[in-house]
C-alpha cells in the first residue's frame, strides 16, 4: 500500500476489507418549466481519523435540469433537452406519462458513492 493509506498499522491478519457501493437516480417533474436548463456537479471525500481503522469514502452527485420538448404516448417516450444534449427516455408507467407535458421540466439527480473500510477478523468458534 502507498502512503495515502492512513492508519495502515491498524490492519491485522484476517481482517476483512469491506467495500460498499451506492448508485441512485431520482427524477422530479417540475410543471410549467420556469427554471433554467443547467448541470451541477458535486464531489466529496473523506478518510479515517488518526488512530482509527483505515477507511475512506467518496461520493459524486450530478443534477441536470432539462426541458420536456416532446411526449410520444404511442412509444411511451419523453424527449428531454438538457444543457449539453437531448435524450429520449422510456416512461414505463402510462399514468406517469400522462402527467408530463411539453414545456415542463425534469430535474434528474444521479448519485454514486463508494466506501471502503476494514472490519475486525471474525472470531473463530472453538
Amino acid at each position: 500500500m502507498g502512503p495515502q493509506v492512513k492508519n495502515f498499522d491498524q490492519i491485522k491478519v484476517g481482517d476483512l476489507v469491506v467495500v460498499r457501493y451506492l448508485e441512485a437516480l431520482t427524477l422530479e417533474l417540475k410543471k410549467g418549466g420556469a427554471g433554467i436548463r443547467e448541470r451541477r456537479e458535486r464531489e466529496d471525500a473523506g478518510t479515517a481519523k488518526p488512530g482509527a481503522r483505515p477507511a475512506a469514502a467518496a461520493a459524486r452527485q450530478v443534477t441536470v435540469v432539462a426541458d420536456v420538448v416532446a411526449v410520444n404516448a404511442k412509444r411511451q417516450t419523453v424527449t428531454l433537452r438538457g444543457p449539453k444534449q437531448t435524450v429520449d427516455l422510456k416512461v414505463r408507467d402510462p399514468k406517469q406519462l400522462k402527467l408530463i407535458k411539453v414545456g415542463d421540466q425534469v430535474e434528474a439527480t444521479y448519485t454514486e458513492a463508494v466506501a471502503v473500510s476494514v472490519a475486525p477478523a471474525p472470531v473463530k468458534k472453538k
